[in-house]
């Protein structure tokens, strides 16, 4: 299928092609544009004040209407959730997931954008997100195993797969 891909045919541009990509990455990860976690919202307010960023499926600990807060706990860190008047999350009550896009102000901490959204706590409520994986693995097994058969001492090569 792809004969130039394990021959050393363009082999420098091969290797300058994966530095470049390594590069990418390397960059991205120091200058991308990153969510910041809740806590270092809270321990430098004026670097992130106005900031808003997504919390996905996180459980509520606590919900009080009358107060107007929520209380999530995003990766072990209890977080306090503003909710402005009005806007109160249907169904938002403890033991429920909360999808919702927050932002951060340095004077009133975390408050809750409208249009959050929250799901009834199943188990098994965001795992068929990972089902779309399914058949991508299954084609690369299937192409992996056209090209390369295995035998004693591992895979090695077809004679037929570049005819």
């Amino acid at each position: 299928m792809l004969p130039w891909l394990f021959s050393s045919t363009g082999r420098p541009w091969k290797i300058l092609g994966a530095l470049l990509l390594l590069y990418a990455g390397c960059r991205w990860s120091l200058h991308g544009r990153h969510e910041p976690e809740p806590w270092a919202c809270e321990g430098h307010p004026e670097r992130w004040d106005g900031r808003e960023f997504w919390i996905f499926a996180e459980r509520i600990t606590a919900a009080d209407p009358e107060t107007g807060t929520l209380e999530v706990e995003p990766h072990q860190y209890r977080l306090r959730i503003q909710v402005p008047e009005g806007t109160w999350p249907a169904g938002a009550a403890v033991d429920r997931r909360l999808y919702a896009r927050l932002s951060f102000r340095k004077d009133q901490g975390f408050l809750l954008a409208p249009g959050a959204r929250t799901t009834p706590p199943q188990p098994w409520t965001h795992y068929h997100l990972y089902l779309v994986s399914l058949p991508a693995l299954a084609v690369a097994t299937a192409l992996f195993l056209k090209r390369f058969r295995p035998g004693p001492g591992g895979f090695r090569p077809r004679e037929d797969a570049d005819a």
